[in-house]
C-alpha cells in the first residue's frame, strides 16, 4: 500500500517491510518543488535508519552540491566508487552501474532521478538505471523535483518561463513508486535558506532570486507538487481497487482516452502531454493516433518532419500510451472509426489555425470530429497562433 508522508522525522518502517519482501525491487521517491527543500537530506537520514535495522545500504550516487549538512550524512554509509569519464577535455564523475549490479545491495541510494548520465554508461538516463536496478531485485531510494515530470513540461515552462530539458516518465510516480515522500517547506523558509547561502554559493544567490527563486513561481510549484503526489497515490490505489473489482465481477475496463495528432505538427508533444494528464486524472489507459493520407504520408514528409514524428511517438510511449498509425482518405473518419472500435470515451485534438480562405475551401478535421463524435467527449486544446511560415504544421 502506498503512503504519502509529510512528517519531518523519517519513519522507515513501512519501506523496511517492503524491502524484506523477496521479489521485485521496491522504489521510494522523495519529491520536492525546488532545489534546497531537503530531499537528499531526508533520504540520507532514512538510509541511516534502515542501515541501523540491518539493511544492506549503499550509496550509488549523491550530489551534495557542497552542502555541509548533506555531506556529513554520507559518513557511515558504504559508497560505490564513482565512474570517471574524460569528455571533451573535462572530467565527469557518475554512478558506476557495473559495480552496483555486481554488489547487489538490498538498497541503493540514487540521487537526482532526472539526471543525464555521462557517456559510456549502461543507460543514457539515470531513471533508466533505476529501472534496471528494480528489475534486478534491488530496492531504490531516489529524489526528484516536480518540474521534471514529463507530462508537466509545458505547464512548468509557462509557470517558470524555463523549459526543463531533463524529464522523467510519469509512470515513476503513478506506477513504479511504492512510496512517495512529499518533502515540503514553506516558501519563505526556502528563500531564507537561499539567502543564508545554504542552497547555492553566495555569488549565485542574486541570480537565483531574479530567476527561478521568485516567490510566486515557488508557490505555484509547491502547490503543483502537493497536488501531484496526492493524484499519483490516489490513481494507484484506484487502479488496484478497479482491478480487484473487475476480477471479481468480470466488468469491462474503463473507456480510454485518444489523442489525435498530425504527423507534421510542431505542437504534437504538447497535445500528448495534455492527453497524458487527462488519462492520469481519469485513471484510464490512453492511445495516440495519426493518420497517413494521400497528401500527408512518409513520401511527402521531409527528413526533419519524419524525425519529429518519431520523437513524438517515442514521447507518447514513454508516457504510457499505445501508439497507432492508420491510413485513409478522410482523416476525421479514420480517427472516429478507431475511437468507436476501441472503447474510446474521450478524444483530445488541437485547434487548427488555418487562414479564412482555406477554411472556406475545406472542412476542418476538428469540426468534422466535433459534429460526428456522438457520445464521445471531445477536448479541443488551443495553442499560440503560429507564424505564417508554420501554417502547414498544424495539429488535428
Amino acid at each position: 500500500m502506498r503512503e504519502i508522508k509529510k512528517e519531518r522525522r523519517p519513519r522507515p518502517e513501512s519501506f523496511l517491510d517492503l524491502i524484506r519482501q523477496e521479489g521485485k525491487g521496491n522504489l521510494k521517491v522523495f519529491l520536492g518543488f525546488a532545489p534546497g527543500v531537503g530531499k537528499t537530506y531526508r533520504m540520507l537520514q532514512e538510509a541511516h535508519q534502515l542501515k541501523e535495522k540491518g539493511v544492506d545500504v549503499v550509496v550509488g550516487v549523491v550530489d551534495t552540491h557542497g552542502r555541509k549538512d548533506t555531506e556529513l550524512l554520507l559518513e557511515g554509509l558504504d559508497q560505490i566508487p564513482m565512474r570517471k569519464v574524460d569528455y571533451k577535455g573535462h572530467e565527469l564523475f557518475d554512478m558506476d552501474m557495473d559495480v552496483v549490479l555486481m554488489r547487489l545491495p538490498e538498497l541503493v541510494i540514487i540521487d537526482e532521478l532526472a539526471h543525464t548520465n555521462a557517456p559510456g554508461g549502461h543507460n543514457e538516463k539515470r531513471w533508466q538505471d533505476v529501472e534496471e536496478c528494480l528489475a534486478m531485485g534491488i530496492n531504490v531510494m531516489t529524489t526528484m523535483n516536480v518540474q521534471h515530470i514529463e507530462s508537466l513540461n509545458d505547464d512548468i515552462a509557462r509557470t517558470t518561463k524555463v523549459r526543463v530539458s531533463e524529464t522523467v516518465p510519469d509512470r515513476f510516480l503513478s506506477e513504479l513508486a511504492d512510496e512517495i515522500v512529499d518533502v515540503d517547506l514553506p516558501v519563505d523558509e526556502l528563500l531564507g535558506r537561499l539567502e543564508d547561502g545554504k542552497i547555492y554559493p553566495i555569488d549565485n544567490i542574486a541570480n537565483a532570486l531574479r530567476n527561478f527563486f521568485q516567490s510566486h513561481k515557488l508557490t505555484a510549484l509547491r502547490e503543483l507538487s502537493l497536488r501531484e503526489v496526492a493524484k499519483s497515490v490516489g490513481a494507484k490505489a484506484a487502479r488496484k481497487e478497479l482491478t480487484l473489482s473487475e476480477e471479481s465481477r468480470g466488468e469491462l475496463t474503463k473507456e480510454r482516452v485518444l489523442v489525435a495528432i498530425s504527423p507534421n505538427s510542431v505542437n504534437a508533444d504538447m497535445l500528448i502531454r495534455k492527453g497524458a494528464r487527462l488519462a492520469g486524472e481519469l485513471n484510464t489507459d490512453w492511445d495516440v493516433i495519426y493518420v497517413e493520407s494521400p497528401k500527408n504520408n512518409e513520401k511527402t514528409r521531409t527528413i526533419q518532419e519524419t524525425q519529429r514524428l518519431h520523437d513524438t511517438m517515442d514521447l507518447a510511449r514513454s508516457l504510457g500510451a499505445k501508439t497507432v498509425k492508420t491510413e485513409g482518405q478522410i482523416i476525421a473518419h479514420e480517427i472516429l472509426k478507431y475511437a468507436r472500435e476501441n472503447r474510446i470515451g474521450k478524444i483530445v485534438i488541437g485547434k487548427t489555425h488555418y487562414p479564412w480562405y482555406i477554411r472556406l475551401l475545406r472542412e476542418e478535421i476538428m469540426n468534422h470530429i466535433l459534429r460526428e463524435s456522438g457520445p464521445i467527449d471531445v477536448y479541443v486544446v488551443s495553442f499560440e497562433k503560429p507564424k505564417r511560415s508554420h501554417l502547414r504544421f498544424t495539429p488535428y
